[in-house]
């Protein structure tokens, strides 16, 4: 069979020939072009190294029940992040309840489902034609919404949104999600995207004993405690003994109070603005612009473990 294949002959008798032509004075005319000497003391020129992406962190605003009042509150911290100067945008999570673009009076044309659908090319481009961009006069809000209608919503395939997270974090500097409540793969997929999370509640018996509950989910999917918040909303003088109590009993480093502001928070609802805008003397706002300070410094690295509880002895 192999004996019809020809053997070439070696490349180093080719070699050898060369050479020897060379030694003997003839068959080879070897010259060399010396007009363009490199400079041996010349520096050659030196790519920059260009540095990765930096991937923005993300934070999960979860209400611990129905009506605590978390879709305002992530409306307006990432509200108080835009007045930072920080390039941060809100993605509402709730297909079946778009909360966001209800309580902004938004009619999106492109949407969270456009988004998704455009994941596989997603850049700066289609990013900001799916996104609500608000734009006030010393604030700047981005937001990204799930459609009006129903049927839409419920096409949608939540279960691709980390895809799209992770393609939106290196265009931003801080991504905030208003979290369905439904404990679903949907919602732990989410959750598994977020560097932060932001438990809101009331100091009542009915919404402690439900941040109870979800504080229990979260250490059974070994998230660290020390990269959960709790934010007691409605608090006020009245109810001081319960928020200690409360506090104590949920046991979180971080705790923070937003007292009640009905009157104003529905004035700004009415009006389609977020309170951070309309009301900024209001004490709610003073509240939330001094969570959105200690937020910043608790993204700072080494603030919180960024880990699963697992994980904490290689620390």
């Amino acid at each position: 069979m192999f004996s019809s294949i020809k053997m070439k002959s070696s490349p180093l008798a080719s070699i050898d020939r060369f050479f020897s032509g060379i030694g003997l004075g003839g068959g080879t005319d070897l010259k060399i072009d010396n007009s363009q000497k490199v400079d041996q003391n010349e520096t050659l020129p030196t790519k920059t190294p260009v540095s990765p992406p930096v991937n923005a962190p993300v934070i999960g605003i979860i209400g611990a029940k129905g009506g605590v009042g978390a879709t305002i509150f992530a409306i307006n911290l990432a509200c108080a992040f835009g007045k930072k100067d920080k390039q941060s945008i809100l993605i509402d999570c709730n297909l079946q309840q778009p909360d966001v673009a209800l309580t902004l009076g938004l009619s999106p044309k492109y949407n969270l489902c456009d988004l998704i659908e455009r994941r596989s090319r997603l850049d700066e481009k289609v990013l900001s034609a799916c996104c609500e961009r608000i734009e006030f006069e010393k604030q700047v809000l981005e937001v990204i919404t799930p459609p009006l209608d129903l049927e839409s919503s419920l096409a949608a395939d939540l279960s691709v949104l980390p895809e799209c997270l992770e393609r939106i974090q290196p265009l931003k500097e801080v991504l905030f999600l208003d979290l369905p409540k439904q404990l679903d793969q949907n919602l732990l997929s989410l959750l598994d995207c977020c560097d932060r999370i932001i438990l809101v509640t009331e100091p009542t018996i009915s919404s402690v004993s439900g941040a109870k509950r979800w504080l229990s989910v979260f250490s059974d999917l070994e998230y660290s405690r020390a990269d959960i918040a709790i934010a007691f909303n409605r608090s006020g003088k009245n109810l001081k003994q319960m928020e200690q109590e409360a506090a104590k009993a949920l046991g979180l480093k971080r705790t923070w109070y937003l007292p009640s502001s009905y009157n104003a928070l529905e004035q700004s609802c009415l009006e389609g603005t977020p309170l951070v805008v309309s009301h900024s003397k209001d004490a709610y706002v003073k509240s939330v612009i001094k969570i959105a300070e200690e937020l910043e410094a608790w993204l700072a690295p080494g603030a919180g473990t960024g880990i699963k509880a697992e994980d904490k002895s290689d620390v």
